[in-house]
C-alpha cells in the first residue's frame, strides 16, 4: 500500500529508518512513489476507484491515520531501541575496558609469580649448596 507523507522531512526520515525492516514479522520496503508511465493501452477505460492519476493508491482518510500512527510508532521504538544499542554499547566498551585492565593486572601478576618462582629456585639451590657445605664441614670437622 501507499503512504502519504505530510513532509519531505517524514518521509526521508521513514525511508532511512524502515526501509528492509520487519514489521509484524514481514519485511517491508519503503520507497518514493513514482508516476506510473503512460501507456497506450486502456485509453478510454475508467479509471478504477481508488486510484489517483499518479498511480498511487489511496487508502480512506482512517486507513491512512492508522498508518501515520503506525509509521510514528515504529520510528519512535526504533529511536528507543537506538538508544538503548548505544547504552549496551557504552557498557560494552567499559567492560571491555575493565577486562583489558584486568588482563593487564593478570599479567603483571603472572610475570610477578614467575620472577619469585625464579627467586625461589635460586633459594633453593643456595640452601642445597649450603646443605651440602654443611655435611661436608661435619664429615671432616
Amino acid at each position: 500500500g501507499f503512504v502519504v507523507f505530510r513532509t519531505e522531512e517524514g518521509l526521508k526520515r521513514a525511508i532511512d529508518e524502515l526501509h528492509e525492516t520487519e514489521v509484524f514479522g514481514r519485511e517491508i520496503s519503503v520507497e518514493r512513489a513514482l508516476p506510473k508511465p503512460e501507456s497506450t493501452k486502456g485509453k478510454g477505460r475508467r479509471r478504477r476507484r481508488g486510484r489517483r492519476d499518479s498511480g498511487e493508491a489511496a487508502a480512506p482518510e482512517g486507513d491512512q491515520s492508522f498508518l501515520y500512527e503506525q509509521v510514528d510508532t515504529l520510528l519512535k521504538e526504533k529511536a528507543e531501541i537506538a538508544q538503548e544499542n548505544a547504552r549496551l554499547l557504552g557498557e560494552g566498551r567499559t567492560m571491555a575496558k575493565e577486562l583489558e585492565i584486568l588482563g593487564e593486572t593478570a599479567a603483571a601478576q603472572a610475570k610477578k609469580c614467575k620472577d619469585l618462582e625464579k627467586k625461589l629456585k635460586r633459594s633453593e639451590e643456595k640452601v642445597e649448596a649450603l646443605e651440602a657445605e654443611l655435611k661436608d664441614l661435619q664429615k671432616g670437622g
